[in-house]
């Protein structure tokens, strides 16, 4: 792996982990469609850093949730479910962001619990990468 991709990988790491926060607090705060799309920001940044380690980065958000399931899931690195999860979690997203759609704590509070398995995922695939 070249340094310029492990420094891009680096930079997702932060986006995903700032953006985690920010889910978070607006979770929190009662702000429940700008959490979703936080949440969503999240697994998108950890997404970018996972599918560098293989070499590749798309061009569109649907790109990239394809090139997840053809280098991961595909290949048995991840499972069927986490990929599932992100399909609807970038609908969901979408549908807050443009559609003003509404979410309530339990919605979000779901959504949050499975991120966290996707995060944990993304961490613990990533960590031999940034030795």
């Amino acid at each position: 792996m070249t340094e310029d991709i492990k420094k891009d990988i680096l930079e997702d790491l932060k986006l995903a982990r700032e953006t985690w926060e920010e889910a978070r607090l607006t979770a929190k705060e009662g702000k429940y469609r700008f959490s979703v799309s936080h949440i969503y920001y999240t697994c998108f940044y950890y997404l970018r850093a996972i599918l560098l380690t293989k070499g590749t980065a798309y061009q569109t958000h649907k790109g990239t949730l394809i090139g997840f399931r053809k280098l991961f899931v595909k290949e048995g690195l991840a499972s069927t479910e986490l990929s599932d999860f992100l399909e609807k979690l970038a609908r969901d997203r979408i549908e807050g962001d443009y559609k003003y759609a509404k979410f309530t704590s339990a919605d979000v509070e779901l959504l949050m619990t499975q991120a966290e398995k996707f995060v944990a995922f993304a961490e613990d695939y990533l960590a031999p990468f940034l030795k």
